[in-house]
């Protein structure tokens, strides 16, 4: 009996192996978007693997500049094999918005809800997305804000002041609020930083403006005004995005610590970014500066 036990543990243990990329069958997909960052971009998934229950498909729209940064997501696909992936052309411009819709509305998938997520995000908090979508159900919320919460009380990419809204706190740890009375992130339904969406509510913006990259997916989209008025997220956040470099031509406020070239070697000679020092982070911003502590892979 005991050698049995020991072995189911070992069998339950390699089964939930951050290695290996669970698909449960819940609610929510998940659309990720990539660039010449899949040292990040394991960080991301190796993150949820270890704190999001009952996710569906996942999906990772990404391009590369060159065969290096290729090879080296080559070596995060080996680690999360159910990844269903997307490899933007040398004409990227022209793949991205059919790669999003693929994606979305994939005829393989029978969720109805998804979320976004750019790469250098890490989850710092444990989430049911079952959960969540019960709760989005039951307010009739327009959306499921995972990088907000209570905790959140400034704007990094503003770098302004944004006060939690009055709201009401819900059973189940729970903060729903309204846009219009909201400053900042509070005030800002359309974002590819985790928040679960319903499909059927985003379908007609995703088909009918063109988008060409995932700042230009988010930008057009801040500015539509046909969404619900409420917004509900947990008392604290649940996501962090970590803005380590710029990999595209915007402006957005960055630390510029690493060259992504640089982060790729680093993952190539074995390194990988320590998670761990991001559970229960006790963020201001959706956005934070901290510079990652890397740790052998393993």
């Amino acid at each position: 009996m005991k050698n049995f036990i020991t072995l189911l543990l070992a069998f339950f243990g390699l089964f939930f192996s951050a290695t290996t990329f669970l698909v449960a069958g819940g609610p929510v997909d998940l659309v990720i978007f990539s660039y010449n960052r899949p040292m990040q971009l394991y960080a991301l998934l190796e993150s949820c693997n270890k704190n999001i229950a009952n996710i569906n498909q996942v999906h990772l729209i990404y391009r590369t500049s060159s065969p290096s940064y290729e090879a080296g997501y080559k070596k995060v696909f080996q680690h999360f094999p159910n990844l269903i992936r997307h490899h933007q052309s040398s004409t990227p411009k022209n793949d991205f918005q059919p790669f999003v819709l693929e994606s979305v509305f994939s005829k393989s998938s029978q969720a109805p809800f998804v979320m976004f997520a750019v790469d250098d995000m890490i989850m710092s908090g444990g989430v049911d997305l079952a959960h969540c979508v019960k709760a989005l159900e039951e307010t009739n919320a327009y959306a499921f804000f995972l990088r907000l919460g209570k905790n959140i009380d400034q704007c990094y990419m503003t770098n302004t002041s944004t006060p939690v809204p009055k709201g009401k706190n819900l059973k189940d740890d729970l903060f729903f609020w309204k846009f219009a009375k909201s400053k900042g992130d509070w005030n800002y339904p359309h974002s590819v930083d985790m928040t679960i969406y319903r499909k059927k509510e985003i379908h007609h913006f995703l088909t009918t403006v063109a988008y060409t990259t995932p700042n230009f997916l988010e930008g057009y989209w801040s500015n539509q005004k046909n969404h619900g008025p409420c917004g509900i997220c947990y008392k604290r956040s649940k996501v962090v995005n970590i803005p380590l470099n710029l990999v595209n031509a915007w402006s957005n406020r960055n630390l510029n610590a690493y060259q992504p070239a640089d982060l790729l070697r680093m993952f190539q000679s074995g390194l990988k970014i320590d998670i761990s020092k991001y559970q229960g982070l006790k963020n201001r911003a959706p956005h934070i500066e901290q510079i990652p502590t890397f740790i052998p892979m393993g």
